[in-house]
């Protein structure tokens, strides 16, 4: 059936649900799912589609002895420590805040990319790093005084963007050898048992009795349309069009995510704030002018 869709359309539809899912998981943090356990039960539920899908299209999982290394690394640093660092971001601030300083992900894509040898260290790859964590830090000027200053949430929003962007060049060699559906399944598998056991007290003290309808939507949308359909979505978009293009969209996924949470939570979002994540874009259009990293692989967002 997405063979008739057309490949941008994919690609927006994508950006879209996952922009929204910045305010629908801080939604469901407020209605009292404990941000971890949100997190490892959409883990666990992408992995199991993930490797059914995968074993249905390939018919096996194997990575061959010598990747399973850089499997390990990427699955714990791109599943676990990336999910448990965005979920408390968002925890911990507001979710336009968290969102856009996500934004630098394309900087620490391209400056791991260097400093892992794929390609020169620049000027201007230095300059436009500085430009996005000037955005960065303007965002957080003008959230101070709010709740959405809060220095610590908006710290683990960058740990988060700094994981992702390791990630995503560790994982560029395997996506070179295996398919993007067998990879992205090995991560999870091998991500998901830690997670659930970071989130172990969370799932146990949980008063699952005790949620909303609303709250049991946004977990149901977090973990069916933000993880799996939108899993598919991307893949089968950048099979067809290639990751450079898919980029491009992926990278709108944090100032949409933002312009969300300010229109459903209400969230306030000031004239610095703005500028910030104008600068953190710019910063971003500078770094792709330099090329893209041998390799690199436009991984999605989660």
């Amino acid at each position: 059936m997405l063979r008739r869709v057309p490949a941008d359309l994919l690609l927006l539809t994508a950006t879209l649900v996952w922009s929204l899912h910045w305010p629908v998981a801080k939604y469901a943090f407020q209605e009292g799912i404990g941000p971890i356990a949100y997190m490892a039960i959409r883990s666990v539920v992408g992995a199991l589609v993930l490797a059914t899908v995968t074993l249905g299209t390939e018919g096996t999982l194997r990575i061959e002895r010598l990747d399973r290394r850089a499997v390990v690394v990427a699955g714990l640093v791109g599943i676990v420590a990336y999910q448990v660092t965005v979920a408390l971001s968002i925890d911990h601030t507001t979710a336009s805040t968290s969102a856009l300083v996500y934004g630098t992900v394309p900087i620490f894509v391209v400056l791991f990319a260097r400093l892992a040898g794929t390609e020169r260290l620049s000027g201007r790859v230095l300059g436009a790093a500085a430009l996005s964590f000037a955005g960065v830090a303007l965002v957080a000027l003008g959230a101070e005084g709010d709740v959405s200053g809060d220095p610590v949430g908006i710290l683990l929003a960058l740990v988060a963007a700094a994981t992702w962007g390791f990630y995503t060049v560790v994982v560029a060699p395997l996506m070179r050898r295996y398919s993007a559906w067998r990879v992205s399944t090995a991560l999870l598998l091998v991500g998901a048992v830690p997670l659930t056991a970071a989130a172990a007290v969370e799932l146990a003290q949980e008063d699952w009795g005790a949620l909303g309808a609303l709250a049991w939507l946004a977990l149901a949308y977090g973990t069916l349309l933000a993880f799996v359909l939108n899993t598919i979505l991307w893949f089968t978009a950048i099979h067809r069009v290639g990751p450079s293009r898919s980029a491009i969209y992926a990278n709108l996924q944090p100032f949409g995510g933002a312009v969300f949470a300010v229109a459903l939570l209400s969230e306030h979002l000031g004239w610095v704030q703005i500028v910030g994540g104008v600068i953190i874009g710019v910063g971003i259009l500078v770094a792709r002018r330099t090329g893209r990293p041998r390799g690199q692989t436009g991984s999605r967002p989660s």
